[in-house]
């Protein structure tokens, strides 16, 4: 029984089961009938897209107001201390008070020149230079060729708060020979009447402006100048000259300038084999300055007055222009301007210092002169000026053998009006401190009215000056001078008839004079120098008469302290 009612249940359990899947199949059957694979998959249906809005003809506006009280309130703000910026900079380098160069050479020839300076300052600078050079030398059929200059320099400036003044004194002492002279032949001179002894004293004031670009305050530069010459034969030369320049800066178009020049001198020359000559000379000259980034341009007129034997008034053109074509690589430039000055007897022994005592002077006039050209950068090393004067020239200074005596031995200063015409040329090129070198070239046409030739000028003259630093040890120096044949006046001597003299012209050959200078620095304070003087041992003739020594050497050493 037990087991007969188990069997039973399994019994009925198999059959409700068989009961369900088969009522399955037969609903299945019924609904779906699959044809191929099953792709569910949503039908599109569209959005409506509206919103609900109730239609009314009545709208009631609310205006809202919020009343705003308003009330300060105090507050106080202390900033933090933000400490000062420091930046580094390069350390100046070290000055010393004394600097002392002194040397010897060839045809006993010592060599001196001791500077004493101020250290820095912001209110003050001082210095004082003396310097020395002898040379004695003999040369054949010539007189005693020795010379002698002594120079002393003293100078002085003091900074204020917005102007700055200057102060210069200075004396000079030259002594030269004229030893164009057979001393076997000419026994009527000796030594002693042919020296010439030079003597100059100077001083000179400056007292000029610092706020240049300041549109509120006038500029201004006022300089005074003063100078006392003598010579061994009773030769005496005086001279004050004082000027001004006065300007204003405004803004107002150009950065432009308005202003004018001033200057008066009053020159005095005596001898006592010639009477004196006195002259006053005075310029007013009103200007105007215009400039931007890349121009400027100058424009004034120079009214001067000239009074010696006669009284003179001339207006000369002052003209100058600057224009920077591109960067500073192209700048062109032009002038357009005149001058009226006084040949004196320091210019005319400057140029030549074989000048006789009793030279005549006269005033010089520029009646024009007219500059142009272009200069400017290659590159950050190399740069270049070019350009041509040309001017015409009343009482042109040329030099002229004395006919006095038959060997010629002074000069004379023989006038004309020139017209002058002049082509020059610059190159140089600059590596910092370590390296450089410079060439400079002119070309000089001279067309006088009345004389036959332009004595004693040449006309063509070439510079070459180079500069090397090797490591700050060792220095090399090296000049090159050309100055191209010149003409002087000669004369042949007829020992029978003393007194009559045939003129002739005599070519002076080209001058040619190359110097190589060498230093090494054997600690910063002490270094050893030498320098070769014309090396090619050319004696040539810068004035007719006067053959120059050949070739000389002079070293020595440098300190300082």
């Amino acid at each position: 029984m037990k087991y007969s009612g188990k069997l039973m249940l399994a019994l009925i359990f198999l059959i409700i089961i068989q009961a369900s899947v088969t009522a399955q199949n037969t609903q299945l059957a019924e609904d779906i009938n699959v044809y191929t694979g099953f792709e569910p998959r949503l039908a599109e249906v569209e959005k409506l897209s509206f919103q609900p809005a109730i239609q009314d003809t009545f709208r009631v506006v609310t205006n809202l107001e919020y009343p705003i009280q308003s009330t300060t309130v105090e507050t106080q703000y202390q900033p933090d201390t933000i400490s000062a910026l420091r930046m580094k900079t390069e350390p100046l380098s070290k000055l010393h008070r004394l600097y002392i160069k002194a040397g010897l050479g060839n045809y006993l020839t010592p060599y001196a020149d001791i500077n004493f300076m101020s250290l820095r300052n912001r209110k003050n600078s001082y210095a004082l230079r003396f310097k020395h050079l002898s040379s004695q030398g003999n040369i054949s059929y010539r007189g005693n060729p020795a010379i002698s200059d002594n120079e002393a320099y003293g100078w002085y400036s003091h900074m204020f708060r917005s102007q700055t003044l200057d102060l210069n004194a200075s004396y000079h002492r030259n002594v030269v020979r004229y030893y164009n002279y057979n001393p076997v032949l000419d026994t009527l001179v000796s030594e002693d009447t042919a020296r010439q002894r030079y003597s100059r004293v100077n001083f000179d004031a400056s007292l000029y402006s610092t706020h240049r670009t300041d549109s509120i305050k006038f500029n201004h530069k006022i300089d005074l100048n003063f100078y006392h010459m003598t010579d061994r034969w009773g030769t005496m030369e005086n001279s004050v000259a004082v000027s001004a320049d006065l300007n204003k800066f405004t803004d107002l178009f150009a950065r432009e300038f308005f202003g004018g020049k001033m200057r008066f001198q009053y020159i005095q020359y005596q001898n006592d084999s010639v009477p004196s000559n006195h002259g006053f000379i005075g310029n007013i000259a009103p200007y105007m300055r215009f400039g931007g980034k890349w121009w400027n341009l100058h424009l004034g007129i120079d009214l001067a007055l000239g009074a010696d034997d006669s009284t003179r008034f001339n207006v000369y053109p002052d003209v100058q222009l600057r224009f920077n074509i591109f960067r500073n690589f192209i700048i062109a430039y032009g002038s357009f301007t005149g001058q009226y000055r006084r040949n004196s007897f320091l210019n005319l022994s400057l140029q030549n210092p074989f000048i006789l005592p009793t030279v005549r002077l006269n005033n010089m006039n520029e009646f024009l002169r007219m500059t142009g050209g272009v200069k400017g950068s290659f590159t950050s090393n190399l740069s270049y000026n070019a350009g041509v004067h040309y001017s015409i020239i009343g009482n042109y200074a040329y030099f002229v053998n004395d006919t006095v005596s038959f060997h010629q031995r002074g000069f004379q200063a023989v006038y004309d009006q020139t017209n002058l015409f002049q082509v020059f040329g610059e190159l140089s090129y600059n590596m910092s401190e370590k390296f450089w070198l410079a060439a400079k070239a002119n070309y000089y046409l001279y067309n006088t009215a009345n004389l036959d030739v332009a004595w004693h000028r040449p006309s063509l003259d070439i510079t070459l000056t180079g500069y090397y630093n090797l490591r700050d040890k060792i220095i090399l120096r090296t000049d090159f001078y050309f100055i191209g044949s010149q003409k002087a006046q000669a004369f042949v001597y007829d020992p029978a008839n003393p007194m009559i003299k045939e003129r002739y012209v005599y070519e002076i050959p080209v001058l040619v004079d190359f110097n190589i200078g060498a230093e090494y620095r054997l600690t910063k304070m002490l270094s050893f120098w030498v320098n070769f003087n014309n090396v090619a041992a050319w004696r040539y003739q810068r004035w007719y008469g006067y053959p120059t020594q050949q070739f000389n050497v002079i070293g020595g050493l440098t300190f300082g302290i």
